[in-house]
């Protein structure tokens, strides 16, 4: 089943002599988005609503709306929310009709604000005003600032390495291999 959002946008696309396009892989995005934001819900709705006495509704926003500024997440979420959907019209020729549609529906819907809203409002509702304030302390610390910014050199140098320690013992990888070899011919013999 379609999301109901991008079914206003996107026509079923069945075209005229019955056949059905392929968009699979848009459609496991839009399924597993879908399947995401039902647990999200569920977790949320299930969430324990004892509240400490004057940790209000409001702060928690105020603040849950600060963690996200400073985590920068405000501006990556739009970008990525964006980013995926174009990847996918680049992916699937078919949809290249509704490109235009699909991206004025994006920057028309795919806002800053609206996802910042959202987001602030289940932070709001999975901590409170005691855990913002220290997510957020954390979030500017400076150390964590420059290990995020490095974090795409370090995994890029890192992943390099297993393979390095393979090719420096690949002699000894060899040998047991042939130790192997050897000993279940030598059991089949028997």
């Amino acid at each position: 089943m379609w999301c109901p959002a991008i079914r206003t946008i996107i026509p079923p696309l069945d075209n005229t002599d019955g056949m059905r396009y392929n968009t699979g892989m848009l459609r496991r995005r839009l399924n597993a988005t879908r399947a995401a934001a039902c647990a999200l819900a569920i977790s949320v709705g299930l969430a324990g609503v004892s509240l400490a006495v004057g940790d209000s509704q409001k702060s928690r926003l105020k603040l849950a709306r600060e963690l996200l500024k400073v985590q920068g997440l405000d501006e990556q979420l739009v970008k990525e929310a964006r980013s995926s959907l174009s990847q996918e019209l680049r992916r699937d020729r078919q949809l290249a009709p509704y490109k235009n549609a699909i991206m004025t529906f994006l920057y028309k819907h795919v806002t800053v604000e609206k996802l910042t809203d959202h987001y602030a409002e289940v932070y709001a509702r999975e901590f409170t005003s005691d855990e913002l304030k220290e997510l957020i302390k954390i979030n500017e610390s400076p150390t964590l600032r420059k290990y995020i910014a490095r974090q795409a050199h370090l995994q890029k140098e890192m992943s390099g390495i297993a393979g390095k320690i393979v090719a420096e013992n690949r002699g000894e990888l060899s040998r047991i291999i042939r130790e192997r070899i050897n000993k279940r011919s030598t059991n089949t013999r028997r």
